[in-house]
């Protein structure tokens, strides 16, 4: 119960005073409704683009990539290429929509993944 309890409000702070200087944040199980409950004024969604994957978990636990504003620009070019690599994936083990987050960025030539 402890762990639980303001769960959402506890990971930004730590975000916000621990990770604040990191270019690339990676997050799993993340809300798909995250960007709905931190308001557009926390330093967190001003200092970062949070970028969510195509598809999303039914769960409510999505992989996400957080790239720093000052690092990668205001106005970040990227391109979700989660598909290509669900699309190819032959594990034993299934991939479920979220479980991946896979970004470009074309202008540093990087693949990201979450």
């Amino acid at each position: 119960k402890i762990l639980n309890e303001n769960k959402l409000k506890n990971t930004i702070n730590i975000i916000n005073t621990i990770y604040n200087n990191s270019d690339i944040i990676f997050l799993q199980e993340v809300r798909n409704n995250l960007l709905d409950l931190v308001p557009d004024t926390d330093k967190f969604r001003r200092n970062y683009h949070i970028i969510f994957p195509k598809k999303v978990s039914k769960n409510n636990q999505t992989s996400i990539v957080c790239l720093s504003k000052s690092k990668f620009g205001q106005f970040l070019k990227q391109e979700d290429i989660t598909s290509v690599f669900t699309d190819k994936y032959n594990g034993k083990m299934g991939i479920n929509p979220g479980d991946l987050c896979v970004i470009q960025l074309p202008a540093q030539k990087y693949i990201l993944v979450s």
